[in-house]
């Protein structure tokens, strides 16, 4: 029986050790630190600015008056933080205690009101950044509680991504169908009961946004040995073709930019009123053409976004006979 009493008063005891050590248990549980997220405000800022920086995080458990909490940033911050400068959601705090901590400053902030469980604790100092670029962590714990969040200084948090795209310029002077390239214009055997023409187009490409422009020069008039064609008029309204009556020039169709249904502009002096010519023997360089936007005419058979020259003859009576010749060179710039 003695034995008996015995065996029942071990097994008491070990079942009130039991209960103790799962009390314990859930109060060591409870009690166990949490990550929370922190934020700042600001989360940017310029180098070597002086203003408020606020650590913001929620606590996971309430603290009493007289809990610690405990900020940790760079020591290049700098700044003396004292209850008159810091505050826990605007409360100063009943002390506060600043000391290094390798390369960090360790401020311990008392607290000197209650704080209940999950309020968004915002703690404010007044702090100097540093004055180099970089990503600077604020680290913030409590008995129970710690996380941390970064402060980008300059933009050491920013990625420059960066590509050039080269400028190019493409030119030719094709047939009236833009269809084949053509270097030559054949009024062919003119007559003076009828007018004589020929065409072709100067064909522009450019990515460039301004566009571009097109520059023209002749080696004068439409000439034959000494003898040389009566001229056109210069520009706005230029001069009617008729037949039996000598005269020579052109007649320039501006054309258009891909995409926007106009764009390319002709000065006063090539500007002619419809179906006339105008002057066509300058001997320096003048703009012909001037278009305001990039331009990428299809590759063949674009018709709309080139510039038509039509050139024009008609002749008297008296125009001496002769090959004449004249011969005219572009030249292109880009508009920058």
């Amino acid at each position: 029986m003695l034995t008996f009493k015995n065996m029942t008063k071990n097994i008491t005891i070990l079942t009130l050790v039991a209960g103790l050590s799962l009390a314990s248990l859930a109060s060591i549980i409870s009690a166990q630190a949490a990550g929370v997220a922190v934020t700042l405000t600001p989360t940017t800022r310029t180098v070597a600015t002086t203003g408020s920086i606020s650590v913001i995080f929620t606590n996971t458990v309430a603290l009493p008056v007289g809990s610690k909490i405990n900020v940790l940033y760079p020591n290049t911050y700098t700044g003396t933080p004292s209850t008159a400068n810091v505050t826990i959601n605007g409360v100063a705090p009943s002390a506060v205690v600043s000391s290094a901590s390798g390369s960090n400053t360790l401020v311990t902030l008392t607290t000197a009101a209650l704080i209940p469980v999950s309020t968004a604790i915002t703690t404010v100092f007044s702090l100097t950044t540093p004055n180099v670029i970089g990503n600077y962590s604020f680290a913030v714990y409590t008995d129970t509680d710690y996380g941390s969040a970064l402060q980008y200084i300059g933009d050491a948090n920013a990625v420059n991504v960066s590509a050039f795209v080269p400028s190019n310029l493409s030119f030719g002077i094709r047939n009236n169908t833009d269809t084949a390239d053509t270097n030559t214009c054949n009024m062919g055997i003119l007559s003076t009961t009828s007018n004589a023409n020929c065409d072709y187009r100067l064909k522009v490409g450019t990515n460039s946004t301004s566009g571009y422009v097109v520059s023209v020069q002749t080696t004068g008039g439409f000439t034959s040995g000494g003898n040389t064609f009566a001229n056109a008029a210069v520009g706005a309204t230029g001069s009617s073709v008729t037949a039996g009556t000598e005269i020579y020039g052109v007649n320039v169709t501006a054309g258009s930019i891909t995409g926007t249904g106009s764009g390319i502009t002709l000065p006063t002096a090539y500007g002619t009123t419809a179906g006339n010519i105008v002057r066509y023997n300058n001997t320096t360089s003048n703009v012909l053409a001037t278009a305001i936007a990039s331009n990428a005419p299809a590759t063949s058979g674009d018709t709309t976004n080139t510039i038509l020259v039509n050139h024009r003859a008609a002749i008297g009576a008296n125009t001496r006979a002769g090959k004449y010749t004249q011969k005219v060179t572009y030249t292109i710039m880009v508009n920058f």
